[in-house]
């Protein structure tokens, strides 16, 4: 079902009751890491837990990880290689697929089980970010053509398709109800989800601009949806 390949990813045990200590998880990527993901779980006790890695390689690769009171083993379990560059990817709610931000401007599907890759989607520009939302069940992709592009995967189109053009967008993120947009004017757009899926407008609810001078590199909303950080490429 899943092939191979080389170099290795850290991955810490942060347990502070003894000295951390560093485990590898082997057959890495060989290019520069975009994004790390873990897998949903239900049960801490009885499910398994997997984390993957997406590349500018063109993989998107899958570990599950053991735990016990002070250590972290993992375990490879298989890859699949894109045409292009992944930038991002994200996890159906059953973990039975992976959705994949590609550089060749379409949204992937990587079914785990069949060991399939199906296009779901497609921009204009470079896929930037995935997020499933099981409370909604669709997917939503982020790309550099400004566009935010909601996929329910009955048709090639998207049921809903909101425009930030001119901008681009550098990076998106969500948590329910909270979606988030970090723009190429230095500017993150906030939207309600709630409002966008009943029908509502589909303008942002906030447009505010970020307290860094220099263009936005990341955006993440807080678990709790109460708010959201930002990076930037001055190392702020």
């Amino acid at each position: 079902m899943f092939g191979g390949s080389k170099s290795s990813i850290p991955q810490w045990n942060n347990n502070k009751t003894t000295d951390s200590t560093d485990c590898f998880c082997e057959n890495g990527p060989e290019d520069t890491i975009t994004q790390i993901r873990f897998s949903n779980v239900q049960n801490l006790d009885h499910d398994p837990q997997f984390i993957s890695a997406s590349s500018w390689d063109g993989t998107v690769k899958v570990w599950e990880l053991q735990s016990s009171y002070n250590s972290v083993q993992s375990r490879f379990q298989g890859d699949n290689q894109f045409e292009n560059s992944v930038l991002g990817h994200c996890w159906s709610t059953d973990n039975s697929y992976i959705f994949s931000a590609c550089a060749d401007n379409f949204v992937k599907m990587w079914d785990l089980k069949a060991n399939t890759i199906t296009k779901v989607g497609e921009h204009r520009s470079c896929v930037k970010d995935v997020y499933f939302s099981d409370v909604h069940n669709i997917l939503i992709s982020s790309s550099w053509d400004g566009h935010l592009k909601f996929w329910d995967m009955k048709s090639a189109s998207p049921c809903l398709d909101i425009s930030l053009e001119p901008l681009k967008i550098w990076s998106f993120s969500y948590v329910d109800p909270l979606l988030v947009a970090a723009l190429s004017d230095n500017s993150i757009a906030v939207f309600n989800m709630e409002s966008i899926t009943r029908g509502g407008s589909t303008k942002p609810d906030l447009v505010c601009p970020t307290p860094l001078k220099f263009q936005t590199r990341s955006v993440e909303a807080f678990p709790n949806a109460m708010g959201y950080s930002i990076t930037s490429i001055e190392g702020r």
